[in-house]
């Protein structure tokens, strides 16, 4: 019977760089190794299949390696053996299903693995580690890496997969659940304040903002994605009993709400202004959402 064991490493810095290698090195083989299958094949249709298999790839590797790919030496060559094996795998099962001689589901053709999405792990074989305890002994590695809990059961041991599963994926994981957290408040929020709105008053006059030219101000670009504009709107629009949308090229920030006159000469900086015909001082934001509201209830009446 064969029993697995699924146990934590705690390696080192230096000793989790040489795993980081060795799952690349073996992504590296079976891309590699792909792609001159795919090559052979091409130029022999008929026999690429059975005349360049993993063997032949396997022979040519290890007969350029030195002078094409010399960082392949720095690991274990249980890598470089893995990577092939693995093709080999992946073809075999592909070709079984096609003939039908292979059970389940039907296999894809191998694709090229990805260093972002495709599991980085790699294979030693009983040759090449030891456990003693509470430390795993891997060729090539000066010092033992420390295991979270010893083995399990006794046994012999035949092979041993390291695999990354956490670093870039869990910080990945991480900022997903804290950016669907954001989402939700904001939406949250919007909800909460569109539905007040909306059962307050009778008519909601809103302006109909150039939101995509709005968003090539690189100063404003972050604060207009997280207001959320569009979504409020939305939910205004469905929400509300009367609904008025004020054009975007009416000039509510620039006009006086007292007297109407225009200031044209009037800067996006300028937070306040003093109307130069009666004298009156002026919040920017203040002003504009009055002259939304007369606007809108001459467009409504």
């Amino acid at each position: 019977m064969v029993r697995a064991h699924k146990i934590r490493l705690n390696p080192t810095p230096e000793q989790a760089t040489y795993f980081k290698k060795a799952c690349g090195t073996s992504r590296f083989v079976f891309n590699w190794g792909l792609e001159r299958w795919r090559e052979q094949q091409a130029l022999q249709p008929a026999t690429g299949a059975e005349g360049f298999g993993p063997a032949r790839l396997k022979a040519e590797f290890n007969a350029l390696k030195r002078e094409q790919f010399p960082w392949v030496l720095e690991v274990t060559k249980n890598a470089v053996e893995d990577g092939f094996r693995r093709l080999g795998s992946a073809l075999k099962n592909y070709f079984d299903s096609q003939n039908g001689n292979r059970k389940g589901s039907s296999v894809r053709f191998p694709r090229f693995k990805s260093k972002k999405k495709a599991r980085q792990s790699f294979t030693l074989d009983y040759e090449r580690f030891q456990v003693e305890g509470h430390w795993l002994h891997i060729s090539k590695l000066d010092r033992p890496v420390n295991l979270a809990e010893p083995l399990r059961f006794e046994g012999k041991l035949k092979w041993a997969t390291i695999a990354c599963e956490a670093g870039r994926r869990k910080a990945k994981l991480q900022l997903a659940r804290f950016q669907e957290r954001i989402a939700n408040q904001r939406q949250d929020r919007i909800h909460k304040m569109t539905t007040e709105i909306a059962r307050t008053y009778r008519l909601v006059a809103v302006e109909d903002l150039h939101v995509k030219g709005l968003m090539r101000n690189r100063r404003l670009a972050l604060s207009l994605a997280d207001a959320s504009l569009g979504e409020v709107l939305r939910q205004l629009a469905y929400k509300s009993t009367r609904l008025v949308q004020v054009g975007r090229f009416y000039a509510s920030s620039q006009t006086c709400s007292a007297c109407g006159y225009v200031n044209s000469k009037l800067e996006l900086s300028e937070r306040r202004w003093v109307c130069a015909a009666c004298g009156v001082l002026h919040e920017r934001d203040w002003n504009a959402a009055v002259n939304i509201l007369q606007e809108g209830l001459r467009l409504a009446t």
